[in-house]
């Protein structure tokens, strides 16, 4: 029965359930097929289409056979098929979506499948994207769902002090013609700005049934009330359910209609998919649509029609017609959050900002400026919490030296409180750092910096569409590289992935932080500022020296959205700030204890000498440990750039993670502070910290980022990429030693 059912000839059957999009829908309602119709399969043609009498209807229609993966038919000569219909009655498919922020729900418990009032609900969840069109897999996937699985309703969870931003998708969808319902977390009867939202008027104009809903409700009220809205709008009596859609203006609209003339004038165009949404995404040249749906009767790839529409629209617009549709949709969502809170959006405050802010003179310099203030808050305000849990550390390490005794009292002294406890100890500037970077991103400054950025890489060689995986490098090198597969351009997304490494991801800022801290403490915003700098610039070099040698790209069309001012929230930055930093703790604490443990052993076997409580006994012991051999065996490559053996080691550890070299530092000075004791202890100490951190920088992150690297461009180009990395940092750490003995 349903999907498996074979389709005979003068055969009867039930129509259990209908599939599809709204087009789709009114097409076979046409033909007056409703749901428990008994129909009667007459004749089948060369050309696949069929041939129905539907009870009722003095005329037969016909239609192509691919409508039937929309319906779900079961024999009438079956004695269960009235239950098999009940079934399906009582059968909701759901597909969830959310944007990639966006925290996962837990409206159905991460379940696949749910039950609520005798209604058995189905449920897909479908990969986050904030925008519906892209060629990056979770893009992909998401459209070949959306066309491919029988979905009843999509629901789509939104958070409310993100609302306009989380309903592009929502409005993306509105194309396709599908019942939708929205989920509303977090609300508050204001929004930020102060002004009342009605979420009703809201309902009425998109025709989308709104629900409210608290993950935090222990009583199921809020699951109850979404859960009936879906049954409402999945059974149609939804008051506020009705298929609306965007209009993009009467000139697109005028192409988009005749492409839909064009469509449906096809011979066995089957309306499964909405017209509209197949003209739309053709016009938007979403290459899954035009694989499964040639776009005219004889196609000819260099004078198609979709393509002479969309030279048309962009001859009169100036621009590529994907974003004359991107702007409208935007436009279409302010509009409607300005009905809906009842006043229209201000622009002249957000024009004054940007004739600053987006200045062609002084954006870039005053980006620079405002980054600088970040690293320089992050020192002061950070200094006093990082002695304190440094201090605090030392004393539980020292104590527990005291009371333990053995491998055991080592281990956890040494190797577990000493070695974690080393990056515990920089947990007040990552969190002030993540703070302050959540307040800019929050107050919709991060897009003005990535326009004046953007501008500043063009012309050194980066594309435009670049800029968004390398602001996510000064987070984490590996989901910086793996987004870079959205790149169309494949000499594109090389080129970005070989410049993301350069850049100092929050890996590399800790080790940074750290010994400019000791080593620097006059002015250490300036020396961080300096080597962040230094980051950026070797970044954009590297790339420019790529793009004119082994990697001549061509420059494609790129608009970077400027998100509307917003006054940053405490709640929100703070949401910020503990994401991010979870993020990191979760990535490098399999690293650090890991690493910690292997460090100690190798510095703790062989056992030369007794009484390791004794600080000079316990540093010949060190000096006589596995690890110094290892230190000794690979000191000549690092001696050049000032390098003891301690730090050599500490060098190498740090290909594993950035990280690492800092628990391994502890470890090696048996405190919960780090030490840097250079070239035998002479005056040249702070050059090769220097020197250190300029290689901790320039080196490559960390196996995982070359990894990704390999996934995304080739085995090669991580090859290259590594290779040059440590190439590059070690005459770059050589210069500075070398430059800096001399003055």
């Amino acid at each position: 029965m349903g999907e498996d059912l074979q389709i005979a000839c003068n055969q009867e059957y039930y129509i259990a359930k209908i599939y599809g999009c709204n087009d789709f829908r009114k097409k076979i309602d046409g033909f007056g097929m409703e749901v428990g119709k008994k129909i009667v399969a007459l004749k089948s043609d060369a050309d696949g289409r069929l041939t129905f009498s539907v009870e009722g209807c003095k005329r037969n229609c016909t239609f192509p056979k691919s409508y039937l993966s929309n319906l779900s038919l079961v024999s009438a000569s079956d004695q269960q098929c009235q239950d098999f219909i009940i079934n399906e009655l009582n059968t909701v498919n759901v597909s969830l979506f959310q944007t990639k922020e966006s925290y996962a729900t837990g409206l159905f418990g991460e379940n696949d499948n749910a039950r609520f009032e005798n209604y058995d609900i189905n449920i897909t969840y479908l990969p986050k994207v904030d925008y519906i069109f892209g060629d990056d897999y979770a893009n992909k996937r998401f459209r070949n769902l959306v066309l491919a699985e029988k979905t009843d309703v999509f629901v789509a969870v939104a958070d409310f002090h993100k609302l306009e931003t989380e309903l592009v998708p929502v409005v993306q969808l509105m194309d396709l013609g599908v019942k939708i319902v929205l989920v509303i977390r977090g609300y508050c009867e204001e929004n930020e700005d102060g002004l009342h939202v009605d979420l009703n008027k809201m309902s009425k104009y998109m025709g989308i049934p709104i629900a409210l809903y608290n993950e935090a409700d222990e009583t199921g009220e809020s699951r109850e009330n979404v859960m009936r809205t879906i049954l409402s709008a999945y059974a149609g009596d939804n008051p506020d359910m009705r298929y609306v859609h965007v209009n993009y203006g009467r000139q697109v609209e005028r192409h988009i209609r005749m492409i839909q003339r064009e469509l449906e004038g096809k011979k066995g165009y089957d309306f499964n998919a909405s017209s509209r949404y197949m003209a739309i995404s053709l016009l938007e040249e979403d290459r899954i649509v035009h694989s499964f749906n040639t776009p005219c009767h004889s196609c000819n790839t260099v004078k198609c029609f979709v393509k002479r529409h969309s030279a048309v629209l962009g001859k009169q617009f100036n621009n590529h017609v994907y974003y004359v549709l991107k702007q409208s949709r935007r436009s279409y969502i302010d509009g409607l959050m300005s009905k809906v809170n009842g006043v229209r959006k201000s622009q002249w405050d957000s024009e004054k900002a940007d004739s600053v802010l987006l200045h062609k003179t002084w954006g870039f310099p005053l980006f620079l400026l405002i980054m600088a203030a970040i690293f320089c808050a992050t020192f002061e305000l950070g200094r006093f919490p990082m002695e304190w849990i440094s201090n605090g550390i030392a004393s539980l390490s020292e104590s527990l030296r005291l009371s333990m005794h053995g491998a055991i009292g080592s281990f956890v002294a040494d190797g577990l409180v000493v070695g974690v406890g080393a990056v515990l100890a920089l947990l007040p500037n990552i969190l002030i750092f993540y703070l302050l970077i959540g307040v800019l991103e929050n107050s919709g400054y991060m897009s003005r910096a990535s326009y004046c950025v953007d501008g500043f890489m063009r012309k050194l060689g980066l594309q435009g569409k670049s800029l968004a995986p390398m602001v996510l490098g000064f987070g984490c090198s590996i989901p910086a590289i793996m987004s870079a597969r959205h790149i169309e351009s494949k000499k594109d997304r090389i080129l970005a992935t070989l410049a993301i490494p350069f850049l100092p991801c929050a890996a590399r800022v800790p080790v940074c932080l750290l010994l400019v801290s000791a080593f620097f403490p006059k002015f250490p915003a300036l020396i961080m500022f300096i080597v962040y700098l230094v980051g950026m610039l070797l970044a954009i070099a590297f790339a420019k020296i790529c793009s004119k040698t082994l990697l001549k790209n061509t420059e494609y069309p790129y608009v970077i959205e400027l998100a509307s001012y917003k006054k940053p929230t405490l709640f929100i930055s703070l949401s910020y700030m503990w994401n991010r930093t979870w993020e990191y703790l979760k990535r490098i604490s399999g690293i650090v204890v890991l690493g910690a443990i292997v460090v100690w052993a190798l510095v703790y076997f062989p056992q030369n000498v007794e009484n390791r409580e004794d600080a000079t006994v316990a540093e010949a012991q060190i000096e006589s440990s596995a690890l110094a051999k290892v230190g000794n065996f690979i000191e000549p490559v690092f001696r050049p750039l000032g390098f003891d053996w301690k730090m050599s080691v500490n060098a190498i550890s740090g290909f594993a993670g950035k990280e690492l070299t800092i628990s391994t530092m502890s470890m090696l000075n048996r405190t919960g502070e780090v030490f840097v004791d250079a070239d035998n202890g002479n005056d040249n100490s702070a050059v090769a910290a220097l020197a250190f951190v300029f290689f901790m920088l320039i080196c490559f992150p960390c196996l995982g980022a070359t990894s990704a690297i390999r996934k995304v461009s080739g085995f090669k180009w991580a090859a290259l990429s590594a290779g040059v990395s440590l190439v590059l940092a070690w005459i770059v750490a050589f210069g500075v030693y070398q430059i800096g003995v001399l003055i």
